[in-house]
Parts: structure tokens; C-alpha cells; sequence
């Protein structure tokens, strides 16, 4: 469905598969995405996408790797 709505989703997104997440702060501080950003960076557990400019942080299950 999301797909169907958007080019911008990937065609075999780990969110179609439920292994991931986009979290915002809910007051779209910038302060606290880069502390999100920088604790999941840390974990190294999958992968992080920092998306500053739109104010959230994709984290998924999938290989370690960072990007934005």
C-alpha cells in the first residue's frame, strides 16, 4: 500500500517486512534527533538513516550501516 502512495518507499523495504522504525521527537527538537541518531549509531545493530531536514531517524534490523 505504502508503495502504491509513493515512490519514495524502497521496494523491498525493511518497514513492509516490520523490522523497522522512523522515530521523530515530538517536538521536533534537533537537539534530541542527533542524540537519537547518535544512540543508535552506537548500539550497532542495524541500520540508521538520519533525515535531518524532515526531523526523523530510521533505525532497522538490517545489516550495520549508516546513511544521511
Amino acid at each position: 500500500m505504502l508503495r502504491k502512495k509513493s515512490k519514495l518507499v524502497a521496494k523491498n523495504s525493511f518497514h513492509i517486512k516490520a523490522k523497522a522504525f522512523d522515530i521523530a521527537p515530538y517536538d521536533g527538537s534537533k537537539s534530541k534527533l542527533s542524540k537519537i541518531k547518535r544512540i543508535a549509531t552506537n548500539m550497532k545493530i542495524g541500520g540508521v538513516g538520519y533525515y535531518r531536514k524532515n526531523g526523523f531517524v530510521h533505525i532497522d534490523t538490517g545489516n550495520v550501516r549508516y546513511w544521511g
